[in-house]
């Protein structure tokens, strides 16, 4: 993979906040860190009452490329990604969460060159570093479309902080589901709906440290998000059964050769 290729695309990164004091500027630095320079980033503050706002107004004095956004009330974290995608001026969207950091400074730049290199392609992720107090675990997500339709109505194979995804795509899909039945899953729901429009695809590379104890955004409201998980498997189970039989066919075929064919 070439990961020299020119930046010539914007890519806007997506960062909602809600009393984020702690681990914000965290998050902001390992954006502004990234070796691919050509960024918006796109921060929502949702009416957060801690100095989140305070470290917003800080780093945009000083760096001109984020874009500031303050919600007067707490509108949940569906509606703020949307606002967040309907001022996105990139080609590409980057998602990062304010507790979670990219470790690797060229996260963004060998997404961007799998992208411009594989145009079918519409989401991608990495692989993670998972953090809970002082434990770190490296989490390993399927690499390729196979692989990853393979298992997806089964888990999410996509850290919400790891992946960049077409905005085309995702705007033609009507962006982030703003349902009760969505919530604490809208990510993995935007997944499924995306995978219906090209292929998916996972950088083995660990590019994310992924906060994932009880405090963590991801792991509250757990009990929802477990009901609401089972609700999506229900809901694209048949359209992803199909993956799902034909590998299985495949994998049989395979074994008919090798056992009585290839002796």
């Amino acid at each position: 993979m070439d990961y020299n290729i020119e930046q010539k695309e914007k890519i806007s990164v997506i960062l909602p906040v809600y009393n984020g004091e702690k681990t914000l500027q965290r998050a902001i630095d390992s954006i502004l860190n990234q070796s691919y320079k050509n960024l918006e980033v796109i921060i929502i503050n949702n009416a957060s009452i801690d100095k989140t706002q305070e470290i917003i107004e800080n780093n945009k004095q000083k760096y001109k490329n984020i874009i500031s956004i303050k919600n007067e009330t707490n509108l949940g974290l569906q509606k703020s990604l949307n606002i967040g995608l309907n001022v996105a001026a990139g080609k590409y969207i980057a998602r990062i969460d304010s507790d979670d950091e990219w470790v690797d400074v060229d996260k963004i730049k060998k997404q961007y060159s799998f992208f411009e290199s594989n145009t079918e392609c519409v989401l991608i992720g990495t692989n993670i570093i998972s953090v809970e107090k002082d434990r770190t675990k490296k989490v390993f997500n399927p690499e390729t479309d196979e692989k990853i339709r393979r298992k997806i109505i089964g888990r999410n194979c996509f850290a919400h902080s790891s992946v960049m995804f077409k905005k085309e795509v995702v705007k033609i899909i009507g962006g982030y589901s703003e349902n009760d039945s969505e919530k604490h899953v809208e990510d993995y729901d935007l997944w499924l709906k995306i995978g219906s429009f090209g292929k998916m695809y996972n950088i083995q590379d660990f590019c994310v440290k992924y906060e994932s104890g009880p405090e963590s955004i991801s792991n509250k409201n757990k009990n929802q998000q477990v009901k609401n998980h089972y609700l999506l498997v229900k809901k694209y189970f048949n359209i992803y059964r199909k993956n799902i039989l034909i590998n299985k066919f495949k994998n049989y075929l395979r074994y008919i050769y090798y056992i009585y064919i290839k002796k």
